[in-house]
């Protein structure tokens, strides 16, 4: 199992041990600020920043990876999964979340917008 896997596994059980690793995460993807991360990385990223409540960081990377054509294991399907259980939480836990209802809502039509696109092409 790799380390990132590994780390979110072991944080579901302890919530200290959660946000011990998130700030760990945190940490290193500040000093890799500098370089293009793969895909495959953001895309992981983009998983993290929901389960830490960085909603506007999750979106972000989401648009960020399609726009950029990346559409693996099903991005533009689980990108419409975000905004389903975003739909779901309270106006403070998106504000939060620096992702204002308003925005939810937004991203959810440009995400849309663009499954459209790739169905057709």
């Amino acid at each position: 199992m790799e380390a990132g896997a590994a780390a979110e596994a072991t944080g579901r059980d302890d919530p200290r041990l959660a946000a011990a690793i998130a700030e760990s995460v945190e940490a290193g993807i500040a000093r890799l600020a500098a370089y293009e991360l793969p895909e495959r990385t953001r895309d992981r990223l983009f998983g993290h920043y929901e389960r830490v409540g960085n909603y506007a960081g999750a979106e972000d990377l989401l648009f960020e990876l399609i726009e950029g054509g990346y559409d693996e294991d099903g991005l533009i399907r689980r990108g419409l999964a975000f905004y389903r259980r975003l739909a779901a939480k309270g106006d403070a836990e998106l504000a939060a979340g620096n992702l204002p209802r308003a925005e939810v809502e937004e991203g959810l039509a440009r995400l849309r917008a663009f499954r459209a696109t790739f169905e057709k092409g």
